[in-house]
């Protein structure tokens, strides 16, 4: 079952950058590869979708809304 649509904004569980769902991989359709930009670099890389949470603005984490 796919949790994420291409086009989500995400992040790793453990910290890390905004990276935006590009496509899932059709091996399994659990393997998503995300991109992001770090600077002026491009990154693109494949993580299994239950590493993965929705991206939250970190303002909003701490509660300052």
């Amino acid at each position: 079952m796919q949790k994420f649509k291409v086009g989500d904004e995400v992040s790793h569980k453990s910290g890390g950058p905004k990276m935006v769902i590009k496509e899932y991989e059709p091996k399994d359709g659990e393997y998503v590869t995300c991109e992001w930009f770090n600077k002026n670099s491009y990154y693109e890389k494949s993580f299994h979708q239950d590493t993965l949470k929705p991206y939250t603005p970190p303002y909003l984490e701490v509660g300052f809304n």
